[in-house]
């Protein structure tokens, strides 16, 4: 168990946490793309847009003792003009609960916007990035040396542990936020990698010895802190609800679950305790249309392991008071299901699935409001790390054994359904009372 925020104690990996991590590894095994050169990283991911004059660098990084862990570190980046903007907080006690049941252990650093985090704990939905530290450097979680066909996925007990303890977090950080991609220092001692996450894949680059060429590492912070919300990963289509809009999504969940309550039915125990996260998302539907749901995470708790694959989650959600919605919705205050998704763009769309067995006359259906791939503008949002590495820049360091999916955002609002355990009879299950 880990300790509580505030503790004297060091917070200790137990063996559910360990065999979590080993988990996350096993199941992500392959997804990891690279070592990809950190120049070509930089100049790909994080395109250098400062003024020449702003490019001069300190060159600190080297002169930080490595044994010392990453206290003299933190403080060097805090008192240093190399990531204007944001604060580094040192994590080595504090710790999140994120629920009274769940414990989970943070990164050794969490990366905040500069006054807009917490100053000793772990607070997800805050982080814009982490960085990870070990003090030993032979602890790396790739092979060093490997064939062109050989996976880069070193196969130790050491190495699995390792990538599936980041591997857990990045997906943490996208789990707690409205993210399409996210970043990800690892450092071990004299040597760092830089990380990108998204549902198509793991970016993983080349070793940087920054003790003896910190220029590269620096780069990164320079970059990061220069970049706007949007190529830090930041979703576009959600914002924060205002507090008009707060203010008539908690009266509505209220309503509701007073009503769920009368009518014996279960709620979630987290549901209740809404806070800041209420945003404003926005929602596209096949047949055309733009719609805006104000919604929250039933749970704090993360349902998803791995940054990769579908990332499918669920939030509750009301129409928000805007036109292109069923007025008797809005002015009743009607509850509604958000499933937040990733789909293969091989595959057909979920939504248009929906409404082609509709229009045959398939009984049972959810009642589908709206649903859609996402746009921005008149592009599909989708993933971005297998369009960015189709550049010829690439052609010398991949390798025939990467596979990078391509996945296109989908958003889908549907009506609340009943929950199985307050089914009684068959007729009710195969009725559309259930099911919408």
């Amino acid at each position: 168990m880990s300790s509580a925020p505030g503790s004297s104690m060091s917070p200790k990996i137990d063996f559910d946490t360990r065999d979590k991590h080993l988990n996350v590894a096993l199941h992500t095994y392959g997804r990891t793309i690279g070592p990809m050169p950190v120049q070509n990283f930089l100049d790909i991911f994080l395109p250098d847009t400062r003024p020449t004059a702003a490019r001069r660098r300190n060159h600190f990084l080297h002169r930080i003792p490595t044994r010392k862990r990453y206290k003299p570190f933190i403080k060097a980046l805090n008192g240093s003009k190399i990531c204007p903007g944001f604060d580094f907080v040192s994590l080595d006690v504090n710790v999140e609960l994120l629920s009274t049941s769940v414990p989970q252990l943070g990164p050794n650093i969490a990366v905040y916007p500069r006054g807009g985090g917490p100053k000793s704990h772990c607070d997800w939905s805050l982080m814009d990035f982490f960085i990870e530290w070990r003090p030993d450097e032979d602890l790396d979680g790739y092979r060093t040396s490997f064939g062109n066909k050989q996976i880069l996925d070193d196969d130790s007990e050491a190495a699995l542990e390792i990538r599936g303890r980041i591997f857990t977090y990045a997906a943490q950080l996208m789990d707690s936020q409205h993210r399409l991609f996210v970043f990800a220092v690892d450092i071990y001692g004299p040597r760092a990698r830089l990380y990108r996450f998204d549902p198509s894949c793991i970016i993983v680059s080349d070793i940087i010895y920054f003790r003896k060429d910190p220029s590269l590492l620096e780069d990164f912070f320079l970059r990061y802190s220069a970049c706007s919300s949007v190529q830090r990963g930041h979703d576009p289509t959600v914002t924060p609800a205002n507090d008009a809009e707060k203010a008539l999504f908690q009266a509505s969940v209220k309503d509701y679950f007073n009503r769920a309550r009368r009518n014996n039915l279960r709620t979630h125990p987290d549901v209740a305790r809404l806070d800041n996260k209420i945003m404003k998302i926005q929602v596209n539907d096949v047949n055309g249309g733009v719609y805006w749901y104000l919604a929250c995470k039933c749970s704090t708790v993360p349902v998803n392991s791995s940054p990769c694959g579908r990332f499918t989650r669920g939030f509750i959600a009301i129409p928000a008071p805007s036109d292109g919605h069923n007025p008797e919705d809005a002015e009743k205050g009607r509850l509604f299901w958000l499933k937040d998704s990733w789909r293969s763009n091989s595959s057909q769309s979920e939504a248009s699935m929906y409404y082609e067995l509709k229009t045959r006359g398939v009984p049972n259906l959810p009642d589908i409001k709206c649903a859609g791939d996402i746009l921005v503008g008149s592009c599909t949002q989708e993933t971005t790390n297998d369009i960015l590495l189709s550049d010829s820049n690439t052609k010398s360091w991949r390798r025939p054994t990467d596979v990078i999916s391509h996945m296109v955002h989908i958003r889908l609002v549907s009506g609340i359904l009943i929950p199985l355990e307050h089914i009684r009879t068959q007729k009710i299950f195969y009725s559309s009372d259930a099911t919408s």
